[in-house]
């Protein structure tokens, strides 16, 4: 093959995919395969790819080429910048491969065996972007090259390999603009406009990103200036603007609360099901069972009840804090593992740890800040305890380090690195019904912030 298409080139990444992830024949995947592969995808390069697209991409049916966002998230998991880095090293290689040699007719036959090729394949950093192709590198494949023409494709592939790192860069020429605005001071659902301006970025790719989640990923393009998204749950989220993979702006896009507020949904992603009714009886905060829709119990998924405020001011140091909540749980539907988390969100960060019954530590979790903890790599005995009763849970947070006790004893002491900034909103969350009676939060001095016993405030 004497001129790599971009066919073969997406033939070419599919065969290296498969490889990498162990598959025997890329054309005979089964549906698991092609379900946790999507998965790998999205998690590694937070892009998502459709069942149907990369079933099609590793079947080889497709008549355009698939887009470039699509073959930027299949590369950068094999571990090049992108795309176009892939092709471009893909030429390189193959530019490299020697060519028949034509003999003077008097001496080789008519039809002379091509000689044997050889890649010289540039080795695949698992995990890692690719660098650029380094200039001794082409300078040792001029000296080996004799044609003139190969050493023109040689020096042409080096400059674009090179010119990769221009990509969603911003010329002089113009500036980017991102900007959000609410349609509702307070509340949810709350919807959002966003304005920007890509007209000036080099880029294939635009997107603009609602929170953390990628999958709130919204394609935008250059001339079209305005973005609408929704918002369904309160919170402090930080907008992206994107370019090919790379965040060219973020912005903050608070979603407050006028008090607590409290709702339910089956899974991550789904609408929630905000609850009408009061959230304070008898001096507890919490979701009653007759304020939820009658065939909450009977649901197929499992639901998640959540009690969370987030006040347009709520004054507290993310790494200065204490939070002390009086937490229980009650049952909504069977549960093998019934549990409850407490999070504190803060303008870089958010804290969150959760408790269950004593059988199921192994499936608890904690963060604190950019300090991960597992259940299934670190004994957390202490955070198992009877979540159906009431028990006074504390997060202590000073001198980048985060504490939790459980009922007046330590449970989990943890170092992390990276400032949290400011306290912006509190949530309970529970495979059950939550229950609070009292929640306090506390300064560097042991003042209290904020404070609610959910008999009067103080």
């Amino acid at each position: 093959m004497n001129r790599l298409e971009d066919k073969d080139l997406v033939k070419c990444c599919v065969e290296e995919l498969s490889e990498k992830m162990g598959y025997a024949d890329a054309g005979a995947l089964s549906q698991r395969d092609y379900e946790h592969l999507c998965g790998v995808i999205e998690e590694k390069t937070g892009i998502l790819i459709s069942l149907s697209t990369i079933k099609r991409i590793f079947a080889g049916k497709f008549e355009r080429l698939p887009q470039t966002a699509t073959l930027n998230a299949l590369t950068v998991l094999l571990g090049y910048a992108n795309w176009q880095d892939f092709k471009t090293r893909k030429l390189l290689e193959n530019s490299r491969r020697p060519r028949p040699v034509a003999q003077p007719l008097p001496v080789a036959p008519p039809f002379a065996a091509e000689p044997a090729t050889l890649a010289a394949v540039t080795p695949v950093v698992p995990e890692a972007v690719m660098p650029p192709a380094r200039p001794g590198r082409v300078a040792a494949f001029l000296k080996a090259t004799a044609g003139v023409l190969l050493v023109s494709v040689g020096v042409l592939v080096f400059f674009l390999a090179t010119k990769q790192k221009e990509k969603s860069v911003v010329p002089a020429g113009g500036a980017v603009t991102f900007s959000a605005r609410k349609a509702v001071a307070s509340g949810v659902p709350n919807s959002v406009v966003f304005r920007y301006n890509v007209d000036h970025v080099v880029a294939d790719s635009f997107f603009i990103q609602q929170s953390w989640d990628p999958s709130r990923r919204v394609p935008v393009g250059k001339k079209t200036y305005t973005l609408t998204d929704i918002y369904y749950e309160p919170g402090y989220y930080q907008a992206k603007l994107i370019a090919d993979g790379k965040i060219l702006k973020e912005i903050p896009v608070s979603i407050t609360t006028e008090g607590w507020m409290a709702y339910t949904r089956p899974a991550a992603g789904k609408v929630p099901q905000y609850v009408k009714g009061p959230v304070v009886r008898d001096g507890v905060l919490g979701i009653h069972p007759a304020d939820l829709p009658a065939d909450a119990a009977a649901a197929p998924e499992d639901q998640y009840s959540f009690l969370s405020f987030f006040p347009p001011a709520l004054q507290g140091d993310g790494d200065s804090f204490t939070l002390k909540a009086r937490l229980r749980m009650r049952s909504l539907k069977p549960a093998q593992c019934p549990g409850m988390m407490v999070s504190v969100h803060c303008e870089d960060g958010m804290y969150f740890f959760k408790n269950t019954i004593p059988g199921c530590i192994s499936e608890v979790d904690a963060m604190f800040s950019d300090a991960y903890v597992s259940g299934k790599k670190q004994d957390l005995s202490g955070m198992g305890t009877d979540v159906f009763g009431w028990h006074a849970l504390e997060l202590r947070v000073y001198g980048k380090r985060a504490k939790v006790l459980v009922d007046g004893k330590l449970v989990l002491d943890t170092p992390y690195t990276k400032p949290a900034g400011p306290v912006k909103g509190i949530t309970f969350v529970s495979n059950g019904l939550c229950e609070a009676d009292e929640v306090t939060l506390l300064d560097a001095a042991g003042k209290p912030t904020y404070h609610d016993d959910f008999e009067g405030s103080f």
